[in-house]
């Protein structure tokens, strides 16, 4: 048996944070890394901490984009900043997987 790489290591890292998006659209996940090979931050697509979620009152679509979901990447790093973590040098892992579509629009 191998060792996995680091980069499969953490996709499958990023893949499992995935799995916590509470858009139906899509099922992303995002891991931020030191250079040291630390995980500093995760995040997931979903909605701004304390508003509702799309899995609860549906999806509010514009442009064939929900607005009230927010990227992985960008709540990766809104925590990373949150909590006064620096992510200068550090690398981003996404995972991208579909969801079912067909999810009601508000």
């Amino acid at each position: 048996m191998s060792k996995l790489s680091k980069r499969d290591y953490f996709l499958g890292i990023a893949k499992a944070v995935a799995a916590r998006a509470t858009c139906p659209r899509a099922s992303v996940g995002a891991v931020l890394v030191s250079s040291k090979n630390r995980i500093v931050a995760t995040g997931y697509n979903g909605a701004v901490s304390g508003e509702p979620e799309c899995i609860e009152v549906g999806c509010d679509m514009q442009e064939s984009h929900c607005q009230r979901a927010i990227h992985a990447e960008v709540n990766c790093v809104a925590y990373a900043a949150r909590n006064g973590v620096a992510i200068e040098g550090t690398y981003m892992y996404i995972y991208f997987g579909r969801k079912a579509t067909g999810s009601p629009a508000r």
